[in-house]
């Protein structure tokens, strides 16, 4: 289960493959569908998560799967849940949200029976156009923050640090965090 709450005061909630929200603080909740909105050749397609930033966008990963492998990718919503968009299989971000103003950056994670990889994203235009910044350190992450001096730090196997937007990152702490960061610089 993993649980948002938009500026306006809608709960989003992912749970059992669906998206659901709630307008009422969680007496009432209603299946988004958003899998009909996003159209998948996948076998397989369900939310996995989601997040709200500041500015109320909501934003969801979505797990794809086929014989050929799994990607995880971002799908968005700028009207509270109603209307869904994607910026497509491309993009494999959508794991981990973190946000700064207009900013936004996303870690993702595509698999196939040849091996994985992990990549990370930036838009500056609140997800409508993202580039490609490179890869962290490891997989297994469950932790993303951008940091207002423009650091990224990432974490799950130990926490990690990239002063140079990605293009290489030094080990900053052996600790192995499960949670959010709350990181002023």
């Amino acid at each position: 289960i993993d649980i948002a709450v938009s500026p306006q005061g809608t709960l989003f909630m992912v749970s059992k493959d669906s998206l659901y929200n709630s307008s009422d603080n969680g007496y009432s909740w209603i299946n988004l569908n958003i899998m009909v909105q996003l159209p998948s050749p996948y076998t397989i397609a369900y939310p996995t998560n989601v997040t709200v930033s500041p500015l109320g966008i909501v934003f969801c990963g979505i797990k794809k799967a086929s014989k050929q492998g799994n990607i995880i990718v971002p799908a968005f919503s700028t009207d509270n849940g109603f209307t869904w968009s994607s910026p497509g299989d491309s993009i494999y971000g959508g794991h981990l949200f973190d946000f700064r103003g207009q900013c936004i950056i996303t870690y993702g994670e595509r698999f196939s029976t040849m091996g994985g990889h992990s990549y990370m994203y930036l838009s500056s235009d609140n997800g409508q156009t993202w580039l490609h910044l490179g890869s962290p350190p490891n997989f297994d992450n469950n932790v993303l923050s951008m940091c207002l001096n423009g650091n990224i730090l990432i974490g799950g196997l130990g926490l990690y640090l990239s002063i140079d937007t990605c293009s290489s990152w030094i080990q900053v702490s052996w600790l192995n965090p499960k949670a959010g960061l709350s990181i002023e610089s």
